[in-house]
């Protein structure tokens, strides 16, 4: 088994109290079996106030427990100081698995594990946008290891412990199951490094970087879809046709104001379907809507921070494509939600008359990510919406 982590991951610390967001409010907060079994046992009046505050839930039709979140979404043993009671009376190790991972996030395709920090996290926006270097991808080889953080056990035959992993398959072969129309994991791997290769190329614009991954994407899979091979290696530039890929592409054309306004009515109309999560970002969305007549189109105000939000989504959303072959819905999703950030970030620099700084992007790009990647239904409606049909 391979581990993949982005540099800054070892990085990041909860800032507690100090956050100025707060993961307790608003959010669904499943409780693992584990724990469950656990808060059962728990005696005395905190006890018995663990178990009037759990209620039965249904997730994917199997049974599931989670909190009771008091009228204001607050979950109910978070104080008034923003600081768990939970951790306070019986320590960190008694918290639901859900709040122990959070931010983090497992991912497991064929032989490799993904780790990665969910951006609807401020402290870890901050920790990427406020970097400068190109953000790198060590990886190690896991071996006989356990990884104690996460409690990933790798076994004899190379493959993750089933419940160890988000997603992870049981399955030690380097492709999906016999039933799934996905890639081998060895080429989704390596066409995911070759897509954030193309985004960190500074010696060009980033604009030209973004139409390079688009053209790239759109090549591969043209070769998928056309029976070429997928058995872990590259396609080479004659089998997909993307003679763009040298020092001779061609820099893409400047899009129309119609063509603009066009793909920014586009835009919106997918924003209107998703399920709203929080009023802050009603707020944005009715915001950019009123715009609609005359859209603040994007800009791109810093390549770098730009740059570092695509290799994010390409380093974890391209993974998925081992399960549905749908690498090009993948690079969609992934302009996509570029775009629409710097959407939200024109139109603050617009109504101020200043360029967005830090904290701008910070937190526009946390509310989003609050938005569609801390809810399955959005992000599978996002997926399903921008992909293609296969």
């Amino acid at each position: 088994m391979i581990l993949r982590i982005p540099d800054y991951f070892e990085d990041f610390h909860c800032l507690g109290e100090a956050c100025p967001d707060t993961c307790c409010i608003g959010w669904e907060l499943e409780i693992d079996e584990a724990t469950y079994d656990y808060y059962r046992s728990v005696p005395g009046a905190f006890g018995r106030r663990l178990r009037a505050a759990m209620a039965d839930a249904a997730k994917d039709g199997e049974a599931a427990r989670t909190f009771c979140l008091k009228v204001d979404g607050r979950c109910p043993f978070l104080n008034r100081q923003n600081l768990c009671e939970i951790v306070l009376e019986l320590g960190p190790e008694a918290l639901p698995e859900v709040c122990t991972e959070y931010p983090r996030r497992t991912f497991s395709f064929g032989p490799y594990i993904t780790r990665s920090l969910t951006l609807s996290c401020p402290e870890v926006a901050r920790m990427l946008l406020t970097s400068e270097p190109p953000v790198h991808f060590p990886e190690v080889d896991l071996s006989e290891r356990v990884l104690a953080d996460t409690e990933i056990t790798v076994k004899g035959d190379g493959s993750p412990e089933p419940a160890a992993a988000e997603d992870a398959s049981d399955d030690p072969s380097d492709a999906p199951g016999e039933d799934a129309e996905g890639l081998p994991a060895d080429f989704t791997a390596k066409v995911r490094d070759r897509a954030i290769g193309l985004l960190e190329d500074r010696g060009r614009a980033f604009a030209d970087r973004l139409g390079r991954f688009l053209r790239y994407a759109e090549a591969v899979q043209q070769g998928i879809d056309a029976g070429l091979r997928t058995d872990g290696q590259l396609f080479s530039m004659e089998e997909t046709g993307f003679e763009r890929c040298g020092d001779t592409a061609e820099k893409p054309q400047k899009e129309s104001p119609e063509d603009l306004r066009a793909a920014f009515a586009k835009r919106l109309e997918l924003l209107e379907k998703l399920e709203d999560i929080s009023p802050r970002w009603e707020k944005e969305r009715a915001a950019l809507s009123a715009m609609a007549g005359a859209p603040p189109f994007p800009e791109f105000y810093d390549d770098v921070r730009a740059e570092h939000l695509m290799t994010y989504y390409t380093d974890r959303y391209f993974p998925l494509a081992w399960y549905d072959g749908d690498l090009l819905g993948k690079a969609r999703f992934a302009v996509f939600s570029l775009l629409v950030q710097m959407d939200l970030l024109t139109l603050r620099a617009r109504k101020r008359g200043e360029k967005p700084g830090a904290q701008d992007w910070i937190e526009v790009v946390s509310l989003y990510s609050a938005e569609v990647e801390n809810s399955e239904y959005n992000t599978e409606l996002l997926l399903e919406a921008l992909g293609q049909s296969l």
